[in-house]
């Protein structure tokens, strides 16, 4: 996967060389000049077999120049493809990974909350304990807490739930889904 791509881009009429269209331009045109730059030994070879057919006869002249041209048509249409679709696929990228952040970010703070309730837990089910049996240590009682981690909910966090499709809607019959289908 490529890290970054730095370019130098020089800001026109249209804003920042920060902004999204200006990133997606710079990396168009260094798409483009990579794959202009590159030597394409099938071209090469398809451009001597075009000359050996024409040289021995088994092809005309205009024929071999159609070829040619539509050959390298067809090599201009991919790079021009590739130079337009690239920029947005780092862009979706870029996005994903932000959400996969936030998502670890908001699993992680869950996860510390759900600690911290059941040590909470643990603690006032232990004072409670030495209250009713007067034991000093709750561990002689063989005290037990299960921990059950429930995420927050996008009411209260304001952040998608996780079984939340892509649109933000709730998976249908799921058994954590917080909104009815």
């Amino acid at each position: 996967m490529i890290e970054s791509i730095q370019v130098v881009t020089t800001v026109g009429a249209t804003g920042s060389a920060d902004s999204p269209a200006a990133r997606a331009l710079a990396i168009a045109q260094a798409l483009e000049a990579l794959l202009a730059a590159r030597h394409d030994d099938a071209t090469a070879r398809f451009d001597a077999e075009l000359a050996a057919a024409a040289a021995a006869g088994r092809i005309d002249d205009e024929t071999a120049r159609t070829l040619r041209w539509w050959q390298r048509a067809s090599i201009r249409g991919a790079q021009n493809y590739l130079a337009d679709l690239l920029p947005g696929v780092l862009h979706a990228d870029d996005a994903a990974q932000r959400r996969s952040r936030a998502q670890t970010e908001l699993a992680a703070a869950s996860w510390r909350e759900a600690r911290d309730t059941a040590a909470q837990l643990r603690a006032a089910a232990a004072a409670d304990v030495h209250e009713a049996t007067g034991t000093a240590n709750a561990a002689e009682t063989r005290l037990r807490v299960r921990l059950v981690a429930v995420p927050r909910h996008a009411a209260r966090t304001g952040a998608a739930s996780p079984t939340a499709t892509p649109n933000g809607k709730d998976i249908p019959g799921d058994d954590h889904s917080a909104t009815p289908a």
